[in-house]
């Protein structure tokens, strides 16, 4: 087996904090469109009706809104370990390993320099549709139900910063990312910018499949940092073309 083009594969998955749980759970299954896995009690997972992991958004009980954490999938065991090792060295905070949850196994978890908590994690579960689930085709991980707005997958997320610079180098340190577009105001300060764990099409040969299209962006909001209660972000559904390959592509651990 090959070593992937890059150590990330693609975002995984997006913790939210809710103060109305029913509520939320309502809009997010009802109006949004996606389906729901499992609820514990306290979190309730969610997936969108193509993603191909157990859930890409998590819902879980708090006193007040925003952002949980940030969990990425490696690539590989090796790209995880690699990945470790890097954010070990560039002196962010690092909180270490956790014990995974419904959706997934350990997890190495750090902050970016705003407070965020990301994750990084190499053992998944799949999704595994019942019969009332099962899609006709079998690249797609299950069926369309048309409920809401039926986003196909959850792809990227955005955060705002006050420094999109240091938030830029810390996704570039941490998670290999790299910047595919960027806005420059006309005070020289980098006003938003976009960030892919995909390598350029030129490094990618026609016979592999392609990581990830999975995107974070980040957004300047001076005078305000995105502290882990209170980071806005949004997560929005990818329009990728339907392909024999059931992405994204990295195989169950």
């Amino acid at each position: 087996m090959s070593e992937p083009f890059t150590d990330v594969a693609h975002l995984g998955h997006v913790e939210m904090f809710t103060d109305r749980f029913a509520e939320s759970l309502d809009f997010f299954t009802r109006v949004f469109g996606l389906k729901l896995s499992a609820d514990d009690g306290d979190s309730a997972y969610l997936r969108a009706w193509d993603d191909y992991e157990f859930h890409s958004l998590k819902l879980t009980r708090h006193h007040t809104t925003g952002v949980g954490h940030i969990g990425y999938r490696a690539a590989s065991p090796e790209a995880l370990e690699r990945r470790v090792k890097a954010i070990e060295a560039s002196g962010y905070v690092t909180h270490g390993w956790a014990d995974g949850d419904l959706g997934h196994g350990p997890a190495f978890r750090f902050e970016d320099p705003f407070g965020h908590v990301f994750e990084l994690y190499w053992e998944t579960v799949r999704y595994q549709p019942d019969a009332d689930d099962r899609p006709a085709l079998k690249n797609m991980s299950s069926r369309f139900h048309a409920q809401g707005a039926s986003p196909r997958r959850i792809d990227h997320l955005n955060l705002l910063s006050e420094d999109v610079t240091v938030f830029r180098d810390f996704m570039q340190t941490c998670l290999g990312s790299r910047v595919t577009e960027q806005i420059r105001l006309d005070n020289g300060r980098l006003g938003g910018c976009i960030m892919s764990p995909m390598p350029p099409i030129s490094a990618r040969t026609s016979c592999a499949p392609p990581t990830s299209s999975l995107k974070t962006a980040c957004i300047s909001r001076p005078g305000r940092t995105s502290t882990p209660s209170r980071a806005p972000f949004s997560c929005m559904s990818g329009s990728r073309p339907a392909t024999g390959w059931n992405w994204p592509m990295p195989a169950p651990g």
